[in-house]
């Protein structure tokens, strides 16, 4: 069962401020930073391929680099990152994190399948399949439009 939430206004952190991991219980690099080299990775090893992969190792280095974008949630941020998220704005505090989705891949799978395909159709866009399956879970139907409050 989809939770209600009451529609508010708060403040966000910009995107590129968001973290992605940790290094050594700190806040390490940001998503941007992360996605970025997942694919400078991705099409290093892309280059090792023979050119009648070409089609598929541009997909490949194109899926890979929107693999986390879910991270840029308040709900992931909360509960990885709320000391640091908490300083940059207070009004987000870790009591808030059951207002919020926290399962990344998840969230990013809904943001994809939902810019990236028709939102009502039967099966998801591969990057939103790759999104929610780098964590081991699939998303075979729509969810609530991930312009709602609990993705943040």
């Amino acid at each position: 069962m989809i939770k209600k939430f009451k529609p508010r206004s708060i403040a966000a952190l910009p995107y590129h401020q968001c973290c992605a991991k940790t290094d050594h219980d700190q806040p390490g690099i940001s998503v941007q930073e992360h996605l970025c080299q997942v694919a400078e990775v991705c099409l290093a090893l892309s280059k090792e391929l023979p050119l009648s992969f070409d089609e598929i190792t541009r997909f490949a280095v194109a899926a890979a680099s929107v693999h986390d974008i879910g991270k840029v949630s308040p709900g992931f941020q909360l509960k990885y990152f709320s000391k640091m998220l908490n300083k940059a704005i207070p009004e987000l505090n870790r009591s808030m994190i059951g207002e919020f989705y926290k399962d990344h891949s998840y969230i990013g799978a809904t943001a994809l399948w939902e810019h990236l395909g028709d939102a009502f159709s039967d099966y998801p866009p591969a990057a939103a399949q790759i999104a929610a399956m780098h964590h081991g879970s699939v998303r075979k139907e729509p969810s609530i439009s991930d312009t709602g409050e609990p993705f943040g």
